[in-house]
């Protein structure tokens, strides 16, 4: 049940960050995101939420999130499904983060946006893979 999972998300605070395989869905993404302590330094130096297939909506919800995330160093989006759309917003929140060294966004259906690589490399200092 989608409620539940977002009751312990927030309760949790994001203490445990690996999400990885857990089929959230767009549902799970809105939950991480409202679960995410808007610059807060409790916000974990590592999320992974590979292959949970948030989709576009998911993205979306994280992306308004991220911006806010002040000690975030690894973001690991792999298998999601975001599609351009997702990514994108995603890529943007990400370029007023200082500290994010890692990223990984493959298998999105991005496709060859270089946009995204554009606005990641010109505005996050920090980002090496």
């Amino acid at each position: 049940d989608v409620g539940c999972r977002r009751a312990a998300l927030a309760e949790k605070r994001l203490i445990s960050s690996n999400w990885r395989g857990h089929n959230l869905g767009p549902d799970g993404g809105q939950a991480i995101a409202e679960a995410l302590p808007s610059g807060a330094p409790s916000t974990p130096e590592l999320l992974d939420l590979s292959d949970n297939d948030l989709r576009v909506e998911g993205g979306l919800a994280l992306a308004k999130a991220l911006g806010n995330t002040c000690t975030l160093t690894r973001l690991m989006l792999s298998s999601n499904n975001l599609g351009p759309e997702g990514s994108q917003a995603i890529a943007n929140a990400l370029c007023k983060n200082e500290k994010l060294t890692t990223l990984d966004l493959s298998s999105n259906r991005i496709g060859r946006n270089s946009d995204l690589a554009e606005a990641l490399i010109r505005h996050n200092t920090t980002l090496k893979t």
